[in-house]
């Protein structure tokens, strides 16, 4: 029997290629997995085959979104430790230890499930093994040179596995000092940038511009008036788009119109907008500034 929700993802799912990314991939992964026991039309079998995984280009995107989320909070652990702040930096261990292994799904085309049952299933991951042992000693260490050395150890060996898909450009993957300070990191931002670069299909590279590394609040407007005049020119391609930085940052393109927020000053994302489960923002400046 198939199921209503899986002709409704299945319909989302086909409406438009950026619409995918609207899709909370714990429902794929409900959908695509376990034992088929009996489907003698192929139903359920040619819906599964259609929810496999994401084209190449919203594949770089949403990769692109979880490498950015990672660049803006990987400093942190140093910089909270440094001040001797020890319960802050385990936090945002934990934090970016997180968007680590959503990565390592994404990296091995698998569909992440909730929280309940996320470490349980990176632990089936080939990369698991070499990666949670660096994720492990990271959220263990007493130190934070420890902490930020074995995340460090495992943004790494991430960042060489996402070279070898072929998707963008390869990416030094060694770690690196954070500018001019005594804390290292990955850097992340490098990695977006390479994946955002790679993408070539007009609507998934407008929805980059609305949370391009270092955006600010004229580029954007730039931006949105860029989608603007097409349209108003008619390009049907940018309807998802558009829809995209009303959602992003509450910014009609078509109108220049800011869409009314009331009881909060975030940024409204879609319900399942990886954004939705990925980011928090605490102003619209820094909502503009960050990645989906």
């Amino acid at each position: 029997m198939v199921r209503a929700d899986q002709t409704a993802v299945l319909r989302r799912w086909t409406a438009h290629p950026v619409s995918r990314v609207t899709v909370p991939t714990q429902i794929l992964a409900s959908l695509t997995g376990g034992v088929v026991l009996h489907d003698p039309l192929d139903l359920l079998t040619t819906r599964r085959r259609a929810l496999a995984w994401y084209p190449d280009d919203i594949w770089r995107y949403v990769l692109a979104a979880g490498w950015l989320r990672v660049s803006q909070e990987e400093p942190f652990v140093g910089r909270t430790g440094g001040r001797g702040d020890d319960l802050g930096s385990r936090m945002l261990v934990a934090r970016v230890a997180r968007d680590l292994v959503r990565i390592g799904f994404l990296l091995e085309r698998r569909w992440a499930p909730y929280g309940k049952w996320l470490t349980a299933a990176f632990a089936q991951l080939t990369l698991a093994d070499q990666i949670g042992e660096h994720l492990h000693h990271a959220l263990r260490a007493t130190r934070w040179r420890e902490r930020e050395a074995a995340l460090c150890a495992a943004a790494s060996h991430l960042a060489a596995a996402t070279n070898r898909l072929g998707l963008a450009e390869p990416v030094d993957p060694a770690p690196r000092r954070f500018h001019s300070r005594d804390i290292h990191v990955l850097g992340g931002e490098r990695l977006t940038r390479a994946l955002t670069d790679a993408i070539s299909d007009p609507p998934p590279r407008l929805c980059t511009s609305a949370w391009a590394p270092g955006l600010s609040a004229p580029a954007l407007i730039r931006r949105c008036a860029e989608v603007r005049r097409l349209v108003r020119a008619g390009d049907g391609v940018v309807g998802t788009a558009r829809a995209f930085f009303v959602d992003r940052v509450g910014i009609d393109p078509a109108d220049g119109t800011s869409e009314a927020r009331t009881g909060s000053s975030q940024p409204r994302w879609p319900a399942h907008h990886p954004a939705a489960e990925w980011h928090h923002t605490t102003s619209t400046a820094e909502g503009i500034r960050s990645c989906g």
